[in-house]
């Protein structure tokens, strides 16, 4: 019942839904004031200017995660007060993912939370954009996270054109969905499905 989106700018427009899943019925709630950019920044080692890529929240939404492309590349985490309301949070920690050389543009988790994956993705790079795979030892606290490992991306075997710009895993783990974008041609942005041979199976099998 709720849609999120976080801008470059920084700001987060979010939407609720009188009807799960429905956009057409969505309407906009109140401005929390909140800019993503600056909150929290320059705190348990990132940078002073966040530059906000992609969100998820844990299974019952007492933590947000939101990836930075800026500087200091990585992932920030929160801790919400109030489950799924942006405008409760507080600083909880920030996981730098000094492998990526690029943009990580999207973040995701396996069902418990002990394994997260980022994609990375540049301009002109689309040969060299990997997909890195990251164990936690508590589920969904990323000061516990270890680099596991990496994999080139593989979505121009399926015709893929442009730069994966978001992913997701199904609610199983069996399917993984990334989203590419080309800025110039509006018609090369697409959704990709992939069957995978294990939950959540990317670098790991477990």
């Amino acid at each position: 019942t709720k849609v999120y989106a976080v801008g470059f700018s920084g700001q987060m427009t979010v939407h609720s839904l009188s009807t799960p899943y429905d956009l057409s019925n969505a309407t906009q709630d109140a401005d929390d004031g909140i800019n993503w950019t600056t909150a929290y920044a320059s705190e348990g080692g990132s940078d002073s200017n966040h530059r906000i890529h992609g969100m998820r929240f844990n299974n019952d939404g007492t933590k947000m995660f939101l990836v930075d492309v800026t500087s200091t590349v990585g992932v920030i985490e929160y801790n919400l007060s109030t489950p799924y309301l942006p405008g409760s949070a507080s600083f909880g920690n920030f996981f730098a993912t000094p492998e990526s050389t690029m943009n990580i543009q999207d973040i995701d988790f396996d069902d418990d939370g002990t394994r997260m994956y980022v994609i990375e993705s540049k301009s002109g790079r689309a040969s060299s954009d990997k997909i890195y795979a990251y164990k936690l030892s508590t589920g969904f606290d990323t000061s516990t996270a270890t680099f596991a490992g990496s994999i080139a991306n593989f979505f121009d075997a399926a015709g893929g054109d442009g730069g994966p710009g978001g992913m997701h895993f199904s609610e199983d783990g069996m399917k993984f969905y990334q989203v590419t974008f080309v800025t110039a041609y509006s018609d090369k942005n697409k959704v990709f499905e992939y069957d995978l041979s294990c939950p959540y199976g990317i670098v790991l099998c477990e």
